[in-house]
């Protein structure tokens, strides 16, 4: 079991500290569901900032291999996790930036005295695992069977044309 790491969020990103660590893919139970195997372990680094205004930050990266399971064929797909994300700190009584701020790559997350640091790798890999995981159709071996099927099925119109062909031999035309 790694060993938990929770941070006073808002201090850890004025003193611009850093953290970083694995954490065992079996340690994530809520992850555990959308996983075909809960082997291995994610690498994350975990940096804090002062921005523009006295804004605070925490940039959070994510690496590692996790197995899901091909929506297509359902055998085990390796899917590697290269995750970069901004998050402002807002305290419980901060006011949330307006629609014109959302066109900035950072999510708002709350500030908090003991954030669980696991937790919050783990939030970021569930909101970027996909909805649907597929091997790419090259590679997946349900895709390699449809597409040699779609090579072999004839359309009906190729069927009616042969069979016009072959009668109009038969007659002799």
């Amino acid at each position: 079991m790694s060993a938990q790491v929770v941070i006073d969020s808002k201090e850890f990103a004025r003193h611009g500290r850093t953290a970083e660590g694995d954490i065992a893919v079996a340690d994530l139970s809520r992850l555990k569901d959308s996983l075909l195997s809960n082997g291995g372990s994610i690498h994350y680094t975990l940096k804090g900032s002062v921005g523009e205004n006295g804004r605070l930050f925490l940039h959070c990266t994510v690496s590692g291999m996790v197995t899901l399971q091909c929506q297509r064929c359902l055998e085990p797909m390796a899917f590697s996790l290269d995750i970069a994300s901004d998050l402002e700190l807002a305290a419980g009584g901060d006011i949330l930036p307006g629609a014109e701020d959302e066109t900035e790559a950072v999510d708002i997350i709350p500030a908090d005295r003991e954030l669980d640091v696991s937790a919050l790798v783990e939030d970021e890999i569930l909101l970027n695992l996909p909805m649907s995981p597929m091997h790419e159709e090259s590679a997946c071996p349900a895709g390699q069977r449809l597409a040699q099927q779609g090579k072999e099925r004839q359309s009906a119109f190729g069927a009616l044309a042969a069979l016009k062909a072959t009668n109009m031999k038969s007659k002799g035309v």
